[in-house]
């Protein structure tokens, strides 16, 4: 049995599947598996994945879907439950990730030397058109994290499932919500009940590309209220007081400001509403977090210019000017040409 299952969700990435295969064939750690779920794709990746299958029969499988399920948690979903899942750890890819190649091999060492139920890596995004990049993401962060925590660094983790190892023996029966972004952070806030351990590698070790026309830019208002109601559901399951203060500074920086950040972005979507309904929401679900410590200056001001951000956006969002710190975000990235990641 493979040490490893890499599982790729792919959809019309016939520009981009070819380097993502060939990245991992060529990985510097070679005891894994490759399981390729396609969500019926209509251009040349069904083809180019049987040519690799065929090529690499003892390395490759590829699932092709045969009705279209339009997302990839569903994508995602589908490899849980095809009972083809061999390798004692699991990483998700998307079919047009690229990664070094040693991305493997440092994330299964650290795993084995720490005993780490999830390890994660740091990352950069770029433009895809351009190659610019526009930020590099979880570095600094310390080689292992013991749970439960004493601080609010689990809420900086990236929601991501694209840099992280996971054992698949805490994964059971829990599955990836069904909804467009956001889905996966509230897959590892799940995650993290069964964690004692996390390890993470100060090195970036994978490049996200940012393409227009991608989900994430065009996210719309029913998969922000559909994240919201997710967040809210894993708070208030949420036995342990240390993980309810985690998940509700998620809330705010997910809901209040990423989300928000890209209904600002999106023409179709009525702006206001959207801000009166997270008012509303953090209102009702959260008490505006008066009893969490995490949003205490003292505590954010540790968290660099994120934490100051979050902070400012709290008093702008209680004295009903948040669009202004949207605007004043939205110009500084721009002039700079760079991107802060909440």
């Amino acid at each position: 049995m493979p040490e490893i299952t890499v599982a790729i969700t792919s959809h019309n990435l016939e520009q981009y599947i070819t380097q993502c295969l060939d990245e991992l064939l060529h990985q510097t750690y070679q005891d894994f598996e490759i399981l390729v779920y396609d969500d019926c794709s209509t251009d040349r990746t069904r083809e180019i994945l049987k040519q690799y299958q065929t090529q690499h029969t003892d390395k490759i499988h590829v699932i092709l879907g045969e009705h279209p399920l339009g997302s990839p948690a569903r994508s995602r979903n589908a490899v849980l439950d095809s009972h083809l899942i061999s390798g004692r750890y699991l990483v998700f890819l998307d079919g047009d990730d690229s990664i070094q190649l040693d991305y493997l091999e440092q994330l299964h060492t650290a795993a084995v030397q720490t005993g780490a139920e999830i390890t994660l890596c740091a990352y950069d995004r770029f433009e895809y058109e351009t190659g610019h990049v526009l930020c590099q993401e979880m570095l600094g962060f310390p080689y292992e994290i013991s749970l439960p925590v004493e601080n609010d660094i689990l809420a900086f983790i990236n929601g991501s499932l694209w840099n992280k190892l996971i054992l698949v023996s805490i994964i059971g029966e829990t599955r990836i919500p069904d909804f467009k972004v956001g889905e996966d952070l509230s897959f590892q806030l799940d995650l993290f009940n069964s964690c004692h351990k996390i390890a993470c590698i100060d090195k970036i070790l994978i490049h996200y590309r940012v393409r227009a026309g991608s989900i994430i830019s065009n996210t719309q208002e029913e998969t922000i209220y559909a994240f919201g109601n997710q967040l809210k559901n894993i708070w208030r399951q949420t036995e342990y007081q240390w993980l309810k203060d985690t998940v509700a500074l998620v809330a705010f920086i997910h809901i209040g400001i990423s989300m928000t950040s890209r209904a600002y972005d999106n023409p179709d979507i009525d702006r206001k509403r959207v801000f009166e309904w997270v008012n509303q929401y953090f209102s009702d679900c959260f008490g505006w977090f008066r009893d969490n410590r995490w949003f205490r200056f003292s505590s954010l001001k540790h968290r660099g210019i994120k934490g100051i951000g979050i902070w400012v956006a709290k008093i702008c969002y209680r004295i009903h000017c948040f669009p202004l710190f949207l605007w004043a975000y939205k110009t500084l990235t721009k002039i700079l040409h760079i991107d802060i990641k909440f």
